[in-house]
């Protein structure tokens, strides 16, 4: 898998999948992911990672930025 699509991969969303799109599934991960909830072991990590996509994701510089 191409680097580029790994935070689109982390979110569950499309390449060209709009702003309410990133921001909905981040919703529904960092609730279901969030430490505080889950008691998975890697709950930190995983949360982490999605909290980094949506951040990159979201702002269109850095989508920008990272598609390139």
């Amino acid at each position: 898998m191409k680097e580029t699509q790994e935070y689109y991969r982390v979110l569950g969303v499309e390449h060209d999948a709009t702003p309410e799109e990133i921001k909905a599934a981040y919703k529904k991960l960092a609730q279901k992911l969030h430490p505080d909830k889950c008691k998975d072991a890697d709950a930190i990590v995983l949360f982490q990672r999605v909290k980094r996509a949506y951040t990159v994701l979201i702002d269109p510089d850095s989508r920008r930025q990272y598609d390139l």
